[in-house]
């Protein structure tokens, strides 16, 4: 009686001394990098007007895309040549699209994003509005674009963008570390401090309100060294302190409410020193914790939940020294850490609630592999682990644990339960893995252990039970499966009638390795088996066989002989699931029909089956959770960002209450939902330019493309690729992209989940490039990017060139034609002329010919074939003449006799 009375004590402890079931929240790791080395440490998140997230690390300023992170390395005091990256702590952006951040001892920053160009601000001794500290622990924007400025040493600056100074606010005497600020929905300042409290400064009446802890004043702030400071969206201001948790501002009295948690240590908040603050979707309040991890504060029952890293659980978090939380624009969270990087959480944007075991929450499962799953219309719901049962008030969210107690012959049989089923009388009854079957007593929580006995043929066939069915019209009877034979059990009389497989007799079951039953609405037993599937009728205790033949082709029969779920839906249609699909079998025609991964499906192996209300069935497998409609045979197969417990679920983890809700499990705890409620996400991705290659390699094109009206680019210039993202966080690999260049495609071009689009020139004439993209569940981005290309000929084609090659060509053709002319009119000289020319200059009778020749507009090639001379003779004979003549060229020539005459 020891037993029976610790487990009605523990019913009844007050519900206001625990936390609720909580559902699991998964948190997935991303660590960026820096010349391959990974940044642990991550000061800061904040999201742009663009989409893209910000990160300030110890490595220095990362702009995250949802696939790669970028790091800006930045110049420090004007080393451009050696440039050493900085810790950035606070990230905003200011109403014109910049990016401000403060660093660990190199001063503020402002990063230009249209022209990715940095300026520095440091403390300039010999300039009296120059910051006077450069390390700056947090930054604010108001609304008239004032930068308040909170430093490590040297207190709170306003700095005015337009005539570039620093102005000191003093908060009083030695108040100089500024750790956080808030700028509230009335345009005041608050700055918490290190132990000199929290103040409230109003710009235009310049008042400044000190808020101190006083050990006399339970209203009073719970700790002078402010470290975090968050408005909700109530309007409410939470400040996180050192050493004094979280603490609410009341306007009216001017005082706080702390919090201590919900009474477990393990979710305490009084003492916590709390770094970092935030507010989810659903009006939860995030708090980050100095090496304790996460706590989330449900405001509406004033209790918090611990999250914390746990060893060996990758969906825990990474570090419990959490610097920054943000949530982003379609509802994700961020948190940052001091030594795991960056964790990404779904939060309440999953479409699967998914619980689990949590050892930072005794209100969680005892376990987290889950094998069986059970609840009764408006009762309990049951949950088998490999470790024992659960049973869950889902009204107030108490969790009742049932272990084996090797000291307690009324306790749980030790092992997994397999199987559970609640009956009518409330009577619980557990399929154990390798002790049997066991029934739960609700009055006096005893169990009672039924076990296979080699000397008596009443007993349980086998002490490993896979599945437990009650009769639907006897309910008095129990149809159990197991691993050698299945069980007729009559409740009242605790008798089993067994039922084997014989080679002998083709009327008995096809094997004796029970694992699935289904009754259908006819009153048919079916049951499923490692080597077949049967049919019972229940009448005669006979079995029809159905067993496929894997060497005949043509075998009309079920997919695969490992059967590991059976379901009749509301056509009187029986769905079997296999280790290879599953069967559809129609009764009346039939018809078989088999959906394998080649109709889509995400895992061969089916753990089970469910048809909800629309006659769509969800399947669970081996890699996954999958929603199949029968009538137009379509697919959606749902992940992990979709809030599946994980790939892997098991066989017989699956239900159906009567209202329709539904449940999964797996080796991750397991789902609850309702087909109803799932829904697309209707987050709308933005889309963004990510760069632009030639053949392969980044061009730097002087400013983003986001910026430019157009995009020039030489038609002969090769192989150029245009990359872009989606920045929807929730499953980036699986964001979907189309193309279409306007003025060459009719039909927008579809590549999945390819963010980059290559073309290979010569494209010729001025186009729009346009990009959509949709989110993991199909929603578009209709109006997405676009920017107009020209594609400019090579300058040899292009009109000024072609300007230019006229203008060149006339203007040798106009000289040839003058100095032709020129030339013509010297055959006007008289001969006389000449003569005495030739006379003056001894000109030979050969040189005369070849004057007058080249008086004539001969040029050499001529004057070799009148004369039959070579070219070298007629190139000598000239020589001799300018020589003679002292000229240079023909022009010379024809001034010469010009002269002379």
């Amino acid at each position: 009686m020891k037993k029976i009375s610790v487990f009605f004590l523990f019913l009844f402890i007050p519900s206001f001394l625990f936390s609720s079931a909580q559902k699991f929240i998964r948190f997935e790791h991303i660590l960026p990098h820096y010349n391959t080395v990974p940044i642990s440490v991550v000061s800061s998140i904040m999201q742009d007007r663009e989409g893209f997230l910000w990160f300030g690390t110890n490595e220095g300023l990362a702009k995250y895309d949802g696939y790669r992170f970028t790091l800006f390395a930045f110049p420090q005091s004007g080393q451009e040549s050696s440039v050493r990256p900085a810790s950035v702590f606070p990230i905003i952006e200011d109403s014109n699209g910049d990016i401000w951040f403060g660093t660990n001892g190199y001063g503020l920053f402002h990063f230009s994003k249209e022209n990715e160009e940095f300026s520095q601000f440091i403390h300039d001794p010999e300039n009296p509005v120059s910051i006077a500290g450069n390390t700056i622990l947090s930054l604010k924007e108001d609304k008239s674009g004032g930068l308040y400025i909170g430093t490590r040493h040297n207190g709170l600056y306003r700095y005015e963008k337009q005539n570039n100074t620093f102005t000191r606010i003093s908060l009083g005497e030695n108040v100089e570390t500024i750790w956080v600020l808030l700028i509230d929905s009335q345009n005041h300042i608050w700055a918490g401090t290190q132990e000199s409290g929290l103040f409230r400064f109003d710009p235009e009446t310049r008042k400044i309100q000190n808020y101190k802890h006083d050990t006399a004043n339970p209203n009073s702030i719970g700790s002078n060294t402010v470290w975090s400071i968050f408005q909700d969206r109530q309007g409410a201001i939470w400040v996180g302190t050192k050493n004094g948790g979280l603490n609410r501002f009341d306007e009216e009295s001017e005082g706080f409410t702390s919090y201590f948690g919900n009474g477990l240590e393990i979710n305490d908040l009084r003492y916590s020193n709390i770094i970092s603050l935030c507010e989810d979707s659903a009006g939860n309040i995030w708090a980050g914790t100095q090496g304790d991890g996460l706590r989330i504060f449900d405001k509406k029952i004033e209790r918090c939940t611990a999250y914390k890293h746990i060893p060996n659980d990758p969906d825990s978090l990474s570090g419990n020294y959490i610097n920054a939380l943000y949530q982003d624009s379609s509802g994700i969270m961020w948190v940052a850490t001091q030594r795991g990087g960056i964790n990404k959480s779904l939060n309440n944007q999953v479409k699967f609630k998914h619980f689990k075991h949590n050892p930072y929450n005794p209100q969680s499962i005892c376990d987290s592999d889950v094998r069986s799953v059970y609840k009764k219309k408006s009762g309990y719901l049951w949950i088998g682990t490999s470790v024992g049962l659960d049973r869950i008030d889902e009204k107030n969210g108490l969790i009742t644990h049932f272990i084996h107690d090797p000291d307690d012959d009324t306790s749980i049989s030790a092992g997994a339960v397999q199987a559970v089923i609640e009956d009518e009388e409330g009577v619980v009854w557990a399929g154990m893995d390798k002790t049997g079957l066991n029934r739960l007593d609700p009055r006096t929580g005893v169990f009672t252990h039924y076990t296979y006995r080699e000397d008596s043929k009443n007993s349980l066939s086998h002490n490993k039970v896979n599945v437990i069915r009650q009769d639907r019209y006897d309910k008095d009877i129990l149809w159990i499966g197991t691993q050698n034979g299945l069980n007729k059990f009559n409740k009242k009389t605790a008798d089993f009638t067994r039922f084997f497989s014989s080679l002998q007799d083709s009327s008995t079951l096809s094997s004796s390795n029970i694992t699935a039953v289904c009754e259908d609405s006819s009153g048919d037993l079916w049951v499923g088996t490692v080597w077949g599937l049967n049919s019972m009728d229940k009448k005669t205790g006979q079995f029809t066989r159905f067993v496929t033949e894997f060497s005949d082709p043509q075998n009309d029969t079920i997919l695969d002989n490992h059967i590991t779920s059976l379901l009749e839906d509301k056509n009187g249609v029986i769905w079997i699931g296999t280790f290879r699909g599953i069967s559809k079998y129609d009764r009346a025609s039939e018809n078989w029909k088999y959906y394998t991964a080649r109709e889509g499906l995400s895992g061969d192996i089916i753990c089970g089956i469910l048809e909800d209300e629309t006659g769509c069935l969800w399947v669970s497998s081996n890699r996954g959770l999958l929603k199949l409609d029968p009538e137009t045979e379509s697919i959606t197969s749902y992940y992990l960002h979709d809030g599946i417990q994980s790939q892997q679920f098991n066989r017989g983890a699956f239900f159906k209450t009567s209202e329709g809700q539904m449940f999964f499990g797996g080796v991750n705890g397991y789902n609850s939902f309702d087909p109803k409620d799932i829904k697309k996400n209707p987050f709308i991705p933005p889309v963004v330019w990510t760069g632009f290659y030639i053949h392969n390699k980044k061009h730097d094109l002087g400013q983003p493309l986001s910026s430019l009206k157009e995009l020039l680019l030489y038609s002969k210039i090769g192989f150029i690729t245009f990359e872009f993202a989606a920045l929807c966080f929730f499953n980036p690999e699986r964001n979907q992209f189309a193309f279409k260049l306007e003025g060459r495609d009719k039909d927008w071009i579809y590549t999945g989940p390819n963010r980059t689009i290559s073309f290979q020139s010569p494209l010729k004439g001025e186009y729009t490039l346009l990009i959509k993209a949709a989110n993991p569940d199909g929603v578009w981005n209709e109006k997405g990017l676009s920017i107009p290309i020209q594609m400019l000929p090579p300058f040899w084609k292009t009109w000024w060139f072609i300007t230019l090659v006229f203008i060149v060509a006339s203007f040798i053709i106009l000289s040839w034609l003058r100095t032709r002319a020129k030339l013509r009119a010297a055959r006007t000289v008289k001969k006389e002329n000449l003569e005495k020319v030739f006379k003056k200059y001894n000109i030979t009778q050969r040189e005369q010919e070849i004057i007058i020749m080249i008086l004539d507009g001969a040029n050499n090639k001529e004057i070799e074939t009148k004369l039959y001379i070579s070219s070298s003779t007629v190139r000598n004979h000239i020589y001799n003449i300018y020589q003679k003549l002292g000229i240079q060229n023909r022009i010379g020539l024809i001034n010469l006799i010009k002269k002379q005459s």
